[in-house]
């Protein structure tokens, strides 16, 4: 894998729809959701909501009470995911036009 390139796995984008449906969750009900869900270990699940976190699909949110996992809106997640390609296909067209 080059650098620069971000793969999502299809286990993370299942946990992403599954929490996306949820919009904030506490943290304990996200791991249980997605553990339960995907039939992973809660390690597991924690390590997928980590993942999602660092690469952009979710945040978290530390309260009194606890954390909170919120969505991030899905225009908002691809558009960042694929930024980067968009910038490269348009200088290439550009260094081959010009």
């Amino acid at each position: 894998m080059g650098a620069g390139r971000v793969r999502v796995e299809k286990r993370e984008i299942a946990a992403y729809l599954l929490l996306l449906d949820k919009g904030e969750i506490n943290l304990g009900e996200a791991i249980d959701l997605v553990s339960m869900e995907l039939c992973t270990t809660k390690r597991t699940a924690r390590r997928i909501i980590k993942r999602l976190r660092r690469l952009g699909f979710l945040s978290l949110e530390l309260e009194d009470k606890g954390a909170r996992v919120r969505c991030k809106p899905p225009r908002e997640v691809l558009e960042r995911l694929v930024a980067g390609y968009i910038e490269k296909r348009r200088s290439r067209c550009k260094n081959g036009r010009g």
